[in-house]
């Protein structure tokens, strides 16, 4: 009796290891199954192209900062634009501005800028050129170097450019609330702003990254439209007097996305006239942009370089 107790014993104890095991056995069993899942459902859903492009338009509209570089090029003449922006909770843009023109009487001309809904500000860095004065003499900017210019809106309109121009791009920029997001991106849809060419997609890695180039065409009317409602929504009031409809023949404007697959942002977009806007820095605070508080008019500032250039 008591050798078959031990066997019992025995017995028992190696149907627990086994059970043991066997439990092990499913619940890796189960893990790779889950993992495989996730794979699938990232590599069929959340990869997809169409997901991730609509996912990058959604992204731009709840973006509460992000810089922005634009690139141009046209007959010896280039634009280097580098900007930092902030949507919210104020709305401030700042960077830096350079202007160039090779060949016979040549220039290089750098600013710095900043540019809230309202106003624009504006002074002069460095100023490089090939052209003489009447007297055929160098001119001498060096009194106007580092004073900031500022322009202002006579009325109560939000007629700050750079500002403007930054947010209102070809895919505008803010960071709006659900409901407001929900508006947009119906409108979007329904409008069929961003005609894209699934077809044509690019995949490819950029900094060891998975990246999706589309082609894209615009129409202006259904732009217009969007912008004008995303201006509505951010209290931007320059675009209340121009009518959509004014643009329902003009050509569809044609872009080139790359979009980051993993993030869902935008990375870069490419004109069809050379130019091209790199973004990055999304969601970075940049604390030191600050509106200038010593100015003078942008008109005072234009005369003194006018003054220098004689």
């Amino acid at each position: 009796m008591l050798w078959m107790s031990k066997k019992s014993k025995k017995s028992q104890k190696f149907s627990l290891n086994i059970s043991s095991a066997y439990i092990r056995v499913i619940f890796l069993a189960a893990t790779v199954i889950f993992m495989g899942s996730v794979w699938a459902w990232w590599h069929i859903l959340y990869s997809k192209p169409e997901m991730v492009f609509s996912g990058a338009i959604n992204n731009a509209l709840q973006t509460s900062s992000f810089s922005r570089t634009t690139i141009e090029k046209s007959d010896g003449q280039g634009f280097n634009q580098k900007v930092d922006a902030i949507t919210e909770p104020k709305q401030f843009v700042g960077g830096t501005n350079e202007i160039s023109q090779s060949g016979d009487g040549g220039y290089t001309v750098k600013t710095d800028m900043f540019g809230t809904p309202t106003s624009d500000f504006v002074r002069y860095s460095s100023i490089k050129t090939d052209q003489k004065s009447a007297e055929g003499k160098d001119p001498d900017y060096s009194s106007i170097i580092g004073i900031w210019g500022k322009s202002s809106a006579d009325d109560n309109t939000t007629s700050g450019q750079l500002y403007s121009q930054t947010v209102l791009g070809i895919v505008p920029f803010g960071n709006l609330s659900l409901a407001d997001r929900r508006v947009m991106i119906d409108l979007i849809n329904d409008k069929k702003v961003y005609k894209v060419n699934y077809g044509k997609v690019v995949r490819s890695i950029q900094d060891r990254r998975p990246t999706y180039t589309y082609e894209v065409t615009v129409s202006p009317e259904a732009y217009i439209t969007m912008l004008k409602k995303y201006a509505s929504i951010v209290g931007l009031n320059q675009l209340d007097k121009i009518e959509a409809a004014t643009y329902k023949d003009s050509p569809p404007l044609e872009f080139k996305f790359t979009i980051d697959v993993w993030t869902r942002q935008i990375n870069k977009i490419v004109y069809a006239n050379s130019r091209s806007d790199s973004y990055g820095s999304y969601g970075a605070r940049n604390l030191r942009l600050n509106p200038p508080t010593k100015t003078i008019t942008i008109d005072e500032l234009q005369q003194k370089i006018q003054k220098a250039s004689q």
